[in-house]
């Protein structure tokens, strides 16, 4: 039987680089556009220094903040090479002085058409390139392999390190990161953590989900720690911050039987419109699916929050949870939807606090009620 999977944080580093074999597919080809283009080994977005736009201005990452000196025009110039422009600056993504040398800086500077300019793609798979520069055959890098907030990039040789694989996600494209540095650790502790390994059983959301390694523990213990089972929640985390997780590959070739999902809470609590809502968690659906190719999927509705049975924060998760439940037997029966809402409240619908301590987050004996409620669901996917 595969090892029990325990949840821990660690950097992202030297431990994966050396278990992991990318995907390789050179003059890769993606579309002419505006993206983001996040650091797979850190996570954090090409950043132009200081959001500065002159000459000479060097380019380093960041934690995601959607301005335009993080927004990246990807021009085809055929044959397989792009250019790549910044939207804030209006100039190019260039090799200080030509240089072929490893760790020559990488710049902003008028586009001229020079090779140093010029870029080929080399895909790693889930959506990740290594782009090239033509003239040099070097790799656009962050130097040293940092996860801080303003290392430098670099251009070195291009040997499928992580630090030279980046995302490129389309600007209009929803999914977004939360915008705190512990976020990034927690995400890519968890990617380090279970890459290359077995993951029978996959929960995800946000700290309803995150807590059963906390509050949660023991029942988890007892339930799932010999199904080598992984919790992926994050605190605070909204469907657009988990949708954003699995565009990264978070949940790739763990060959998983079942992912147990539970997401959007946050979004009605910062009243997102209920359609917005259930098209997001429909996104998410459809990316575990494909990503877990193998996979069932038990999608959890909302749990009920607020104790009074009148608030509109009630209604709203109610009609969110209505959305939701058409994805019942979609993906070709692989989606079962289960809403178990109604176990946490008392007779006259009020919250039972004892069950949902703060009427939102479940105490243990919560945790055990989610747990003999998807019982009979996990154990057959599960066994």
């Amino acid at each position: 039987m595969t090892s029990i999977i325990t949840k821990k944080l660690f950097l992202f580093g030297s431990i994966v680089a050396a278990a992991f074999i990318p995907l390789v597919t050179t003059n890769a080809q993606i579309s002419t556009g505006t993206y983001y283009l996040f650091s797979r080994n850190s996570a954090l977005n090409l950043d132009a220094t200081g959001a500065a736009t002159a000459n000479g201005t060097p380019l380093d990452q960041w934690i995601y903040n959607a301005g335009t000196n993080q927004q990246w025009t990807v021009n085809s110039l055929g044959g397989g090479q792009y250019s790549i422009i910044g939207v804030g600056s209006g100039r190019a993504v260039d090799v200080k002085g030509v240089s072929t040398a490893n760790d020559a800086i990488c710049q902003l500077s008028d586009y001229h058409g020079g090779n140093n300019q010029k870029v080929t793609l080399t895909s790693r798979g889930s959506g990740f390139y290594s782009p090239v520069f033509v003239h040099s055959g070097k790799v656009m890098n962050v130097k040293g392999a940092s996860t801080a907030n303003g290392a430098a990039i670099v251009q070195y040789n291009n040997d499928g390190a992580l630090n030279s694989q980046w995302r490129f996600q389309d600007v209009a494209l929803a999914a977004q990161p939360q915008t705190n540095s512990s976020y990034y650790s927690k995400y890519l502790g968890n990617v380090n953590a279970t890459k290359g390994k077995t993951i029978k059983l996959i929960f995800d959301g946000d700290s309803i989900t995150d807590f059963w390694m906390g509050t949660g523990s023991s029942v988890w213990n007892a339930n799932y720690s010999s199904k080598s089972a992984y919790d992926f929640g994050i605190s605070a985390d909204k469907t657009a911050n988990l949708w954003w997780r699995l565009l990264g590959g978070e949940s790739d070739g763990l060959n998983t039987q079942l992912v147990v999902l539970l997401i959007g809470t946050n979004d009605a609590g910062a009243n997102v419109d209920n359609a917005t809502i259930a098209s997001r968690v429909t996104i998410i659906v459809n990316e575990y699916l494909t990503r877990c190719a193998n996979a069932h999927l038990l999608l959890m509705g909302i749990f009920p929050r607020g104790h009074p049975t009148d608030t509109a924060l009630r209604a709203k998760i109610v009609d969110i949870n209505n959305r939701i439940s058409s994805l019942n037997g979609t993906g070709g029966g692989r989606v079962i939807y289960k809403d178990i809402g109604s176990k946490f409240l008392n007779s006259d619908g009020t919250v039972n606090t004892s069950l949902l301590a703060d009427s939102l987050h479940p105490s243990s004996a919560g945790y055990q009620v989610w747990a003999n409620n998807i019982k009979t669901i996990v154990n057959q996917y599960v066994p």
